[in-house]
């Protein structure tokens, strides 16, 4: 039999240790880590304020994509929206909007949709919306919005956080 020789002068068999690096590959390849949706494998809830999106595609496709400039995305994506246990009576809205990078850090470009607002606990699946892609050429991402405001005026006006749900490539 032969054996390896550890730090600890423990003695593994060359044997097990093979079979434990197999089954760890064998893991590894059928159950995949999840990924973030920009990256085109997995597609993992995003929260973001008193929203959580999920099962995010764009015409059909999750992760990147490459559209025309001004062309329009159909989205459908699944979301809950949960801020009844801290204020009932609030208003919430998700906005999908757009953003490119400058440096380290995302930006907001002007536009957007409101595609919800309502208040206390709500969820949709399947919720389907059109958006127009920027005109402007060049890489973006989608990115969802969750501020409390009155309406989807005032909502479209905030800069609250933002969270990326997929990437574009404007042509």
């Amino acid at each position: 039999m032969i054996t390896l020789r550890r730090h600890s002068r423990t003695l593994i068999p060359l044997g097990v240790t093979i079979f434990t690096l197999t089954l760890a590959l064998a893991a590894m390849t059928i159950f995949p880590a999840p990924a973030d949706a920009t990256n085109g494998r997995v597609n993992k809830p995003h929260r973001i304020g008193h929203a959580t999106i999920r099962n995010v595609t764009i015409n059909g496709k999750d992760g990147r994509l490459s559209v025309s400039s001004g062309s329009k995305l159909s989205v459908k994506l699944d979301f809950v929206s949960d801020s009844s246990r801290r204020c009932p009576k609030c208003q919430n809205q998700i906005i999908i909007s757009f953003a490119k990078k400058n440096g380290r850090r995302l930006e907001r470009v002007a536009g957007g949709r409101c595609i919800y607002s309502n208040d206390g606990h709500h969820s949709k699946r399947g919720f389907r919306f059109n958006i127009k892609a920027p005109k402007t050429p060049g890489h973006y991402r989608m990115i969802v919005m969750a501020p409390q405001a009155y309406n989807c005026q005032r909502a479209l006006q905030y800069q609250p956080r933002l969270r990326s749900i997929a990437a574009l490539r404007v042509r």
